[in-house]
């Protein structure tokens, strides 16, 4: 993948085997088509794969990961090692990515707190239910 705007290589790809790599958020900017070739070759590779679960570690990845598995009627399973949101952050910024929590928590099919801590932040902040089909701790 080349950058749109001074031609610098922003991803790479191994012939031969089915793993591809960006350096940047697919998702983001510059415009709202330029990586959808992306997605739909990850796409094409979980058909092919037949990928039968999706498990997410953290807020990143469990975004990049919804359209294709949904897309797929794939189930999700999304593990929070943290939460994205913290109490240093300006406004915009924690009332965004408790947005963005919240709707990954309500797109996918399981939620795995790896702590007590998290857990009971997901219950006040996301709408967490425990104990629950959508929540639980993992031990240590």
């Amino acid at each position: 993948h080349m950058n749109l705007l001074d031609n610098t290589v922003e991803g790479v790809e191994c012939t031969g085997d089915r793993v591809f790599s960006v350096q940047y958020h697919p998702e983001s900017a510059p415009g709202p088509q330029d990586s959808t070739y992306l997605f739909d070759q990850f796409i094409q590779i979980m058909k092919e794969e037949k990928v039968r679960i999706v498990h997410a570690h953290g807020s990143r990845a469990a975004s990049n990961i919804l359209f294709p598995a949904r897309h797929l009627h794939l189930p999700i399973i999304y593990t929070v090692h943290g939460w994205s949101f913290h109490d240093d952050q300006s406004f915009i910024v924690k009332t965004v990515r408790t947005f963005s929590e919240r709707l990954i928590c309500n797109l996918v099919q399981h939620v795995i707190c790896v702590s007590d801590s998290n857990a009971e932040t997901g219950k006040q902040l996301c709408g967490l239910v425990r104990p629950a089909q959508k929540s639980h701790t993992s031990p240590s």
